[in-house]
């Protein structure tokens, strides 16, 4: 059976159970099967970390990647709790905003330089209203240069819908970024979506720069590129990331399994990109 690392999950944790995930279940319900035409797992309805870690047991998830997130009030300590009451099988990104300036070089300092967490994720097109921002915006850049002299990995949020408008997550402004910091490896949650082939170049030429296309896999218009990529010129670049609770980690999987990516690449997708984004061996999870 293969291993699997699951490099976006967002746990039925601490403050995670008060957001819209867990305190709504009526409406993920309804975004599940409406949406993507899935289902929520055991595990949601019940919010429970047991039923969880049992789900990810009988998939072989050998480890999830864990992002906190701002806008949802989940503190970047809660993340060093998770890892503590759950040891081994939780990796945990600490998230930052542009907007605090030297607060968030504090944050990736305590929490990752000096703490338990192992990347940074930041959002720029998902902030305040009015305070939305471009990747490229200069505002980004301190957190960027801080992450890239300590060789720390980072999230970004682009693409999909976590942007207000086209205009913040243009693919030539990752590109700039790519190439403003060549040695800071970035991990594109939504893939770029829905500039798919403009993203397949992005990977391609910058070597810092991987994909997940996480929901946007799932029965979405450029699915197909994703997995052609996969199959050839970035087929170590492409990373699954199921976005658990939206969806069920199972029927995720199952779509990556018949996306039309080829058996040979699927330990790629499902555990070895992950590896090589972290710069991790099998030996040290």
């Amino acid at each position: 059976m293969r291993k699997i690392i699951d490099f976006r999950v967002r746990v039925p944790y601490g403050e995670f159970l008060k957001a819209g995930f867990y305190s709504d279940i009526p409406k993920r319900t309804s975004v599940a099967s409406g949406k993507y035409n899935m289902h929520l797992p055991q595990s949601v309805f019940e919010g429970s970390m047991e039923r969880l870690i049992q789900e990810m047991d009988e998939l072989n998830i050998v480890k999830a990647v864990v992002p906190a997130r701002n806008a949802f009030n989940i503190p970047n300590k809660e993340m060093e709790s998770l890892l503590e009451d759950y040891p081994g099988r939780f990796i945990t990104f600490a998230q930052v905003s542009p907007l605090d300036g030297q607060k968030a070089l504090d944050e990736i300092q305590r929490y990752v330089i000096e703490g338990k967490c192992t990347g940074v994720v930041v959002e720029p097109g998902y902030g305040p209203k009015n305070e939305k921002m471009a990747v490229n915006d200069e505002r980004m850049y301190p957190i960027y240069d801080l992450c890239q002299k300590q060789d720390i990995p980072m999230m970004i949020g682009f693409g999909g819908m976590l942007h207000p408008s086209l205009k913040l997550f243009q693919p030539v402004d990752i590109d700039t970024v790519a190439e403003d910091f060549p040695n800071l490896r970035l991990l594109l949650a939504h893939g770029g979506w829905p500039y798919v082939q403009e993203m397949m170049w992005v990977a391609l030429v910058r070597k810092n720069v991987w994909l997940m296309p996480d929901l946007y896999m799932y029965s979405t218009p450029g699915m197909v590129d994703y997995a052609m990529g996969a199959n050839t010129v970035v087929k170590e670049k492409i990373i699954w990331g199921s976005a658990y609770p939206i969806v069920s980690q199972k029927e995720s999987l199952n779509k990556y399994l018949n996306s039309g990516i080829y058996e040979e690449f699927l330990d790629n997708v499902l555990y070895k990109n992950a590896l090589r984004f972290l710069k991790l061996s099998e030996s040290e999870l």
